[in-house]
């Protein structure tokens, strides 16, 4: 957590929180695997060069929010097993909140427009 920008700031970092607690099992602690994939990728400014690594050389470039690239079940990239895992989650909790889109963005730390959006990307409305 300590390598993302947060360009969020206190705010994003709330959500990340409240995200990871529902991810993780009720009574466990919060581990690597519970936060979101966008946390786990280094984009701290190097305090030198104020350059992210991001689009670096060897770093993917992002991919844009509601984006479901890679997400064929052939694709064997990241980007394809993120895509393929996200999509299984927001069907999961979805399922959990008996369809209830609020409170599935809620338990997914999303607003409910970004999860309209990943529900239409992904096709599940």
């Amino acid at each position: 957590m300590i390598g993302y920008a947060w360009p969020g700031n206190v705010r994003e970092l709330e959500n990340e929180l409240l995200r990871a607690v529902a991810m993780s099992p009720k009574g466990n602690s919060i581990e690597v695997g519970d936060l979101s994939p966008r946390i786990l990728t280094p984009t701290r400014i190097a305090p030198t060069d104020q350059v992210s690594p991001v689009g670096a050389p060897g770093m993917p470039d992002e991919v844009p929010v509601g984006t479901p690239s890679g997400s064929g079940q052939g694709d064997a990239t990241l980007r394809g097993a993120i895509s393929r895992f996200e999509r299984q989650h927001i069907e999961d909790v979805l399922e959990k909140n008996r369809g209830n889109v609020s409170a599935t963005a809620r338990a997914l730390g999303v607003s409910r427009g970004a999860l309209h959006r990943k529900l239409k990307d992904f096709g599940l409305r």
